[in-house]
């Protein structure tokens, strides 16, 4: 009758060196095919989950792709809703106001401004809409700290006030 070895019987069993080195071998090579296995697949697994985040990615912002200005969006998306004007910008990505003005407005047909404002319209929509906070406390937190103008702004570019936006938009 034989009996199947399992990895601890080559342990306690007698057995010459070469038997035991080959068999310590074997198992080695076994756990080094399974790693590879499970990096391979778990290679796969991240790959398909990066390439899931930068179609999000890609779905969520609105700025352009647009590599000569991710440094200036990125700065816009991480600062919108502070109180940040040109120069801030500027300063932040190492230009001259007057060449990232001429600049963003080449690549993008945009300026930088108007680049904050949307980007702080487009959160306040999301407010508005999803939340329940007053138009003043979602004017300071999207960086406007007077609300008059914070609805000015709104108004320029909606065509209507954020109190009637949201009412619309809650209809059913």
């Amino acid at each position: 009758m034989s009996k199947k070895i399992v990895l601890a019987d080559y342990i306690i069993q007698p057995s010459q060196i070469n038997e035991l080195l080959a068999k310590v071998a074997i198992q080695i090579k076994k756990q080094i095919c399974f790693r590879e296995w499970y990096l391979h697949k778990f290679g796969q697994i991240l790959e398909q989950l990066f390439l899931n985040l930068a179609s999000l990615k890609a779905e969520i912002s609105f700025f352009p792709e647009c590599p000569e200005l991710i440094k200036v969006f990125d700065f816009i998306e991480a600062n919108y809703h502070q109180p940040i004007k040109l120069p801030d910008v500027a300063k932040a990505v190492g230009y001259s106001p007057a060449y990232l003005t001429h600049l963003v407005h080449r690549r993008s047909g945009k300026t930088v401004i108007h680049w904050i404002v949307e980007r702080r319209l487009k959160e306040a929509q999301l407010l508005l809409l999803e939340t329940d906070q007053t138009i003043t406390q979602i004017g300071l937190s999207i960086g406007y700290y007077d609300v008059r103008y914070f609805i000015r702004v709104f108004r320029k570019y909606y065509k209507t006030t954020p109190q009637e936006w949201r009412k619309a938009q809650r209809q059913p």
